[in-house]
This record gives C-alpha cells, structure tokens and sequence, in this order.
C-alpha cells in the first residue's frame, strides 16, 4: 500500500483474456517505480480502479502503462460502463478525459474521481517514452529480470484465482518497465514521450526555449505548409537486378553509426527565419541553404539508382523511385541537397525554376548536444551500464523527428457504442487556445509552429549517405555488388571490405560491418531475409512474429499469405490485430498478405 509520498509514479500492467466471449481483464499488477515495491495485485479491474481512487485523496498518481492504446481501451470501457463521463475539463466528479491524436495514437488518460479534494489521476504510455517492446527492454537496459511466458490463450473466468507462476509473470513484466522508466527519470527525462525528452534537453542545453526560438523562430503556416513538401524518409530500395530471386553466396552488411545524428553533427543546417525569392535561387552567402520549387521532365542516367518519388498525384506510385516522368512535365519541391543529386542521377530537360525559401546555415546547431549524449553513451559502454547506454540511444535518434511534427486540430475522443457495448472513436475538432486543448501538454502545443527545415535537410544529407555508398559499391552497373539499402544499411555481394566506403566500427558517421549472410533474397523494399550464422533472419513490413514462423526459403515470395480463417494453420502462427468488442480489446487473427 502507498505510504508517506506526496506523489507516485505507478508501472501497471493488465493481464486479458483473449477471446471476444470472454474479453476481460484477469489480472492486475502495479508497482512504485522508485522503490520497485509491488504496491497492488488483483484480479479484475475493479480493484485496480479502486486502488486508484483511494490513493488520489492523498496522492498525486502519475500511472503509466507499457501501450497504453491496449489497456486503456478496458479502462475506459470500465468507465463508461460503470456511470464515468467524458468530460474535455474535467468539471465534474467521475470524469474522465483522453489524447488521442487524429492518427488514433493514445499519449494519456486523466480520471477525476468522487470527491471535490481529490487530485487528477494521469495515465500515461510508457511505450511512449521507450519504444521497445517489454522483452527487448529487458535485454536493452541488461536488467536481471526477464520477462517470461504463460498460456496467454487459457481462460481465466471471473474470479479466477492467480497462481504462483501468473503473479511472478505480471510482476516481471511491470518491474522490467519500472526499472527502466526509473533510470530514464533518473535523468531527468520525464516528458510524455522521448521526443519531447530530446526536445527538452536540446533546449536546456543552449540556454532555453528564448535561445532556441532565437534560433528557430515561428513560421507562418503557408509557409511551413511549403517547406514541408521537401520533407522526406529514408532511402529504401532493391537492385532491380537480383529483385525477388536466390542468392546463394556470401554477402555481408554495413549500418551507418548513428546516422541523423552524424549529419546533424557534421552538416550545414539551417535557421532563423528564410526569405522567399521567385524563379531560381539567386545565391546568396548569408543563405546558403535553399528549398526550391521546379517543374520538368527527367530520365535516370545508366547505371544510377532512381532517387525521385512523388507522391499524391494519381499518374505515380507514392512508394516507388521513378526512372522518368512520363510525357508530361511535373512539379517538385527539393532541397538544394536533393537537387544536387537529381542533376547527378538524372537526364533534367524542360526545366522551370518556379520559387524557393533560402536559409541562413551553421554547423554547430547541434554540436553540444550530440556530443554530450555520445560522451554519455561511450561512458556507458566503458562501465557496463547497459539501461543509460540505451537511453543515449535514443535521445541521439529522437530529436530530429521532433522538428517535423505535424501540428494537428483535430483529435479523438472516445465514446461507448450503446447498441454494441463496445468503445469506439470520434473525431473532434479542437479549438487553438490553452483553455480547450483537450489536454494537450503546452510542449506538444509549442512545436505547432515547426521548423520543419531541419528536418528536410538532415535527412536530405542522410540519403545523399546511403546512396552515395551505393553508387560507390556500382550502383546499377551489371557487376555491381549492391542488393539492397534501407535508410541506414546497404546489403553487398561478396566478403571484400569495400575501400572507397568509410568503414569503422566506432567512429559518428562511419559505415560498421554490422554482419555476414551466407544467402539472401531481396523482395521489395522492407521485405527481404538473409541466413546469417546458420539462422533465417527475416524483414518483412507488417509480417508479425508468429507468421514468420511458417516462412522458409521457397514460400518467401509475393502471394505468400497465412489467412485468418484457414483451418490447417494454428492461431499462433497467425497475424494477430487488436479488434475492440465488449469490455475492451483482443489480438483477433487477421490475413497477412505478401503483396
């Protein structure tokens, strides 16, 4: 039981049954992340939600569960069930409000119970703040505990006694979290997600937020709204050339360490407020950085690998990197970075330069930030301290996404479906002020504005990386040696250590022989398996764990599909997704499709 603190931070943890007749929660664990004490154990959610409601008299409750878009489904499904209300203010007592992002993604829950002094229980996603799923914390963190197995499929009726061996489960699977949560607030790292813990940081680093809005000051929306069209993911692609067939010989792969921090580091990137220009960049030295607008038709070069998509027009493929534009010309809008590298890759003809923003640029924008975390990380790595390695992971790869963050108006809300019993999502419009922002954190409302630049640009450089190292291993050519390159990693024939790549196993930027592989076979982008030590090690987007148990070196083609209600296949082999029905939500089968 809770004692002599004035608040908590709680680890909790639901265990469910899994079928839709007797959807329910069976078990209940939370534990105190800075003592790591188990303070409540149950069977039913009930008792959960009382434990909350007794201790919020006295106590400020910070609750966080790991997927909080899982359990949270059957702690508003107990709400609503049992006379709660949503409420955006929480005026009333037995209220209760969420943020749910357009995209559905559920950062937290906030419950006010009966009784006029008792204070707001908040309920956030841990998953949020370490995006590692429980077994991987474990292992990340090189905690002692590891998480461990039941019969997730036996089910457990009301009133279902616990046993011994489901009570040490749950307790291990709340104190793996804990413990990992603890060492992230040991930090100081105690914002809703480790975005804004990186955001957090960077900005106490260089003086605040007055510094940081100094450098990355407010921009108009129409203006971002343009700036953004430059922004783009990784580079994800196969040699056409060797695209779904056997590869029966060695081959070997590099990862860049560390690479958006490395070209956050090392490269020119942009701030202060861009002036806009018409036609073609005009050059200017105070403004060496551009974004710029174009119209044109292009054709790939031989032997150079397609680094042109475009996206939201019907003629094209959003995913797929075009080898011409067709007989029409089309619109682009590339940083300088980009552009330089289509002169490079393509043929350009009937080129019209339409307009552009240009920025100022500096290459210390990040240089204390990055080097302070890597010193953090290597001073880690020396003492064998695993769990703080892990949390200089990923602040060095969290910050720059936060530059990009799409501001939204509109949020879900969830409602309780009285003809089915069942919870379900509305979308609602919320107006831009501080009283009714539904909840929102002022941290996530201030990156609204966006310097969406940054983000641009830093993975701008990051392609010109990867595709540079493939163009420098023979691109396209017919005695190329690469087979494939995703964002961070290029795949290559044979075992020689390329010598025109900067290969080293340490150094910020480097390429690091990440493995070996005796056999691959590349099928699209994001979907491909290599035997590595004897073993299949399998990449398929959207392809869980279960389903790629049935995979082997002959099925591993598009068509290959496990459906959901095929008789011949156990469910546990099965793609499993979450499917709200009464009470909550369970991992229904589902089909799985290569496409």
């Amino acid at each position: 039981m809770i004692n002599t603190k004035k608040s908590y931070k709680i680890m909790a943890d639901f265990e469910t049954n899994t079928d839709e007749e007797h959807c329910r929660v069976w078990g209940t664990c939370a534990c105190d992340i800075e003592t790591l004490d188990i303070i409540h154990l149950s069977n039913n959610i009930g008792d959960f939600i009382d434990f909350l409601a007794t201790n919020c008299k006295k106590y400020n409750l910070d609750i966080y569960f790991h997927n909080l878009k899982f359990d949270g489904e059957f702690i508003i499904s107990y709400l609503y069930q049992n006379g709660y209300k949503y409420d955006d203010y929480l005026a009333g007592e037995n209220t209760f409000r969420t943020v749910i992002s357009d995209m559905g993604l559920f950062y937290k829950l906030e419950i006010r119970f009966s009784g006029k002094k008792n204070k707001i229980v908040t309920i956030k996603d841990s998953l949020k703040i370490i995006p590692l799923p429980v077994k991987k914390i474990a292992k990340a963190f090189g905690l002692k505990i590891l998480k461990g197995e039941i019969d997730y499929d036996l089910v457990r009726e009301e009133g279902h006694t616990l046993t011994t061996e489901e009570v040490d489960y749950m307790k291990n699977d709340v104190l793996i979290v804990a413990e990992a949560l603890k060492e992230m607030f040991n930090q100081g790292l105690n914002k809703l997600t480790i975005a804004s813990n990186a955001l957090h940081s960077y900005k106490e680093g260089i003086g605040g937020k007055f510094k940081f809005r100094d450098r990355f000051p407010l921009i108009p929306k129409e203006d971002d709204d343009f700036i953004r069209k430059a922004y783009r993911g990784g580079y994800v692609y196969v040699n056409p050339q060797i695209e779904g067939k056997h590869i029966n010989e060695d081959g070997m792969t590099f990862d860049v360490n560390s690479l958006y921090p490395s070209r956050m580091y090392y490269d020119l990137l942009p701030y202060g407020m861009p002036i806009h220009y018409s036609g073609k960049y005009p050059g200017n030295e105070f403004y060496p950085l551009y974004i710029q607008r174009i119209k044109c038709k292009f054709k790939l070069k031989k032997g150079y690998v397609p680094i042109i998509q475009i996206k939201n027009n019907s003629r094209f493929n959003d995913h797929e990197y075009l080898k011409n534009s067709g007989v029409e010309r089309v619109e682009l809008t590339l940083t300088n970075i980009d552009l330089e590298m289509m002169f490079e890759h393509y043929k350009v003809t009937n080129l019209e330069y339409i307009d552009g923003y240009m920025f100022k640029g500096a290459h210390n924008l990040f240089k204390e930030y990055i080097e302070y975390w890597i010193k953090v990380k290597n001073n880690a790595t020396e003492t064998g301290n695993k769990g703080l390695r892990q949390i200089a992971k990923l602040m060095l790869n969290s910050l720059y996404g936060k530059f990009a963050t799409n501001g939204s108006t509109d949020v879900k809300i969830p409602y309780l479906d009285h003809d089915t019993n069942v919870v379900k999502q509305k979308s609602k419009c919320i107006i831009d002020d501080e009283e009714n922002f539904n909840g929102m954190l002022k941290e996530d409302k201030e990156m609204e504005f966006n310097y969406t630049a940054v983000a641009c640009f830093i993975t701008a450089y990051s392609r010109r990386v990867t595709i540079k190292a493939i163009m420098d291993v023979g691109g396209l050519k017919s005695d190329s040696r690469f087979c494939y390159a995703d964002t961070d990693s290029i795949h290559l024939r044979g075992r020689e250590v390329p010598n025109n790549i900067w290969v080293d196993n340490v150094e910020l930027g480097a390429w690091k022989h990440e493995s070996n592989w005796t056999y691959a076979k590349f099928l699209r982008p994001k979907t491909y398996m290599e035997e590595i030590d004897g073993k299949l090690d399998i990449k398929c987007a959207g392809m869980s764990d279960n389903v790629k148990q049935l995979v082997t070196k002959e099925n591993f083609k598009v068509g290959f599909k496990v459906l959901a209600n095929d008789p011949n296949i156990d469910k546990k082999y099965k793609k499993l997704m979450p499917k709200r029905v009464k009470n909550g939500v369970i991992l229904a089968p589902t089909d799985f499709t290569i496409k």
